[in-house]
């Protein structure tokens, strides 16, 4: 196991300068799964089981995520006003098993070399085109929630009317 953050900082640290990392201490996902593949680990079968590592894992906390989010933004009826990006630490034993380290609710998006700002910028453009955070979803929500507002002010409601 390397902790990039601990590593950084050894005299005998050598990063690879290229967004497509293949050595160093940080490297892309497609490389190290073509050096487990090398070794003998079925890829395929190591990606589903750390997809159900990842499934299992959102659906053992999500009573207590849906609580939070509930209780923070009860007006919310759409269900969309926030979002967390979580960042999962899976290790790969010798035998081509994964585990569970830990999930990182604040993951770091500090970019300290190339592969960093590919990564992580492709990440945020990923997850807003999956939010569909567009300026017209916006004011689409923002105008809904304003003639709600509004009834609720003047009393308009559905036998009232």
């Amino acid at each position: 196991m390397t902790n990039y953050a601990i590593n950084k900082d050894n005299a005998s640290f050598k990063a690879d300068a290229s967004a497509d990392a293949t050595t160093g201490h940080k490297r892309t996902l497609d490389s190290v799964l073509a050096r487990l593949a090398q070794d003998g680990v079925d890829v395929e079968a190591l990606k589903a089981q750390m997809r159900d590592i990842v499934v299992k894992t959102l659906i053992s906390v999500q009573p207590d995520l849906y609580h939070h989010y509930r209780t923070s933004q009860p007006s919310d009826i759409y269900n969309n006003m926030c979002f967390e990006i979580l960042g999962f630490d899976i290790l790969i034993d010798k035998t081509g098993k994964p585990w569970l380290l830990e999930v990182n609710h604040a993951p770091s998006f500090n970019c300290d070399t190339a592969l960093d700002a590919k990564v992580k910028r492709n990440l945020i453009h990923d997850t807003f085109n999956l939010l569909n955070a567009t300026v017209e979803e916006k004011n689409d929500i923002i105008a809904l929630l304003k003639d709600m507002h509004e009834k609720r002010v003047i009393g308009i409601n559905k036998t009232n009317k």
